[in-house]
């Protein structure tokens, strides 16, 4: 029975021990999903826009070897582009490093389920986030502010925004 008892508390003291940038260290496969509101200045037309879905891998590794809390957090998106983004973490939660990122983003009118008109518009948003993990997965929580760029000249035609863009990863371990 002491037997038990010490191997219970080493574990306890071994566990404790773990630095809060080794809780998130891993591979993760990933899925983002979210709506924005955009608003065009022309006629302040307000729109709720659904983001495609962006699927991956996502690795999240320490900053350097003698950091306890600053990781690294590389997004690989699957037929896509890589993000290379910086947190900090606190025992369960990540914190993100603000940073800019640029997308398109399509504006689509149907009638009965037809387009009948196609814009595309340049997104360029400041991003700030927080992540949660919760046994094998991370639930990563972003919001969007920036503006929007018409694709054919360089003019800002509205704003774009988003409160809830939700990335979930679950760990490959």
């Amino acid at each position: 029975m002491k037997k038990l008892t010490w191997v219970a508390v080493l574990s306890l003291l071994l566990v404790s021990c773990k630095k809060d940038a080794d809780v998130f260290t891993g591979d993760y496969s990933y899925k983002t999903s979210g709506v924005v509101e955009i608003t065009t200045t022309s006629d302040s037309t307000v729109r709720d826009v659904a983001l495609s879905n962006k699927i991956g891998s996502m690795s999240i590794e320490r900053l350097n070897s003698g950091s306890t809390d600053s990781v690294l957090v590389v997004k690989n998106e699957l037929g896509g582009g890589v993000q290379v983004l910086r947190a900090k973490s606190t025992g369960d939660s990540l914190y993100f490093k603000p940073h800019t990122r640029t997308f398109t983003i399509a504006l689509i009118d149907t009638i009965s389920g037809s387009t009948i008109s196609s814009v595309e518009y340049t997104a360029n948003v400041e991003v700030v986030g927080n992540g949660q993990i919760y046994d094998n997965s991370i639930v990563i929580t972003e919001q969007y502010s920036g503006t929007l760029k018409s694709s054919s000249s360089d003019e800002v035609v509205g704003t774009l925004t988003g409160k809830d863009i939700l990335t979930v990863a679950t760990s490959n371990n």
